[in-house]
């Protein structure tokens, strides 16, 4: 039986995803806690950051911004924004542009299968 555990975003490693412009914190994972539907991190992004995002047809993903905003562009051309108290399920496989808005933006994100 896996113990039940607490960790906080600031006790774990953080892991660059882009350079100066996007980092996370894998909270929970399969390692750390025995994790086996799930993984969950904190990932931060810097102010006016942009990139292009496709799914790797593996990871379901779904992020809640809990502070700051984004503006999300969906292969369908829609344009969304992101900001505190929104969530966002990305499938399998997608594609969307983001352009990261002038205070930054944190999510939460949970991921299936969990992600080291």
């Amino acid at each position: 039986m896996t113990a039940i555990s607490i960790t906080r975003a600031e006790d774990v490693e953080r892991l660059w995803i882009n350079p100066e412009q996007e980092y996370s914190h894998r909270v929970v994972t399969t390692k750390r806690q025995g994790s086996q539907a799930l993984s969950f991190h904190v990932t931060t992004y810097a102010p006016g950051f942009t990139a292009s995002v496709d799914g790797d047809g593996v990871h379901e993903v779904v992020m809640y911004c809990t502070h700051g905003s984004a503006q999300v562009t969906t292969e369908d051309g829609v344009r969304r924004e992101m900001s505190p108290g929104a969530a966002i399920y990305l499938p399998l496989e997608f594609h969307y542009d983001l352009e990261i808005g002038p205070d930054g933006m944190t999510v939460a994100v949970a991921c299936n299968p969990p992600k080291e």
